[in-house]
């Protein structure tokens, strides 16, 4: 199943709605964090610390500078498919390989 999660920009950083919650994806973070657990995102349930290495959703809310409830890091996000597209400002996750429509342009050094 495919879902897929409007999403803010904020400071560089790409801020999720999920259901009440605002979640800070980070693909370059190994581990998540948020203010309650589980969490429920892409059709599964994750049970996750409040803390990870002295990062909480407060420090990351003043840090970016909005309310987050937690960070999505890549324990998470690796078991799914991602598309974030920009345009859109949507987050799409699914366990199944996305199809991507577009054309293939070559790179040469």
């Amino acid at each position: 199943m495919i879902h897929t999660y409007r999403y803010e920009f904020i400071n560089g950083h790409i801020i999720a709605i999920v259901g009440q919650l605002r979640l800070l994806i980070d693909t370059g973070s190994p581990s998540s964090c948020a203010d309650s657990s589980p969490i429920e995102i892409g059709g599964g349930s994750f049970q996750i610390q409040r803390n990870y290495m002295g990062v909480t959703p407060e420090s990351l809310s003043a840090s970016v500078g909005t309310t987050i409830n937690g960070l999505v890091g890549a324990d998470i996000l690796n078991r799914y498919d991602i598309l974030i597209d920009p345009k859109a400002c949507t987050v799409t996750l699914t366990e199944e390989e996305l199809p991507l429509e577009g054309v293939c342009l070559e790179l040469s050094e």
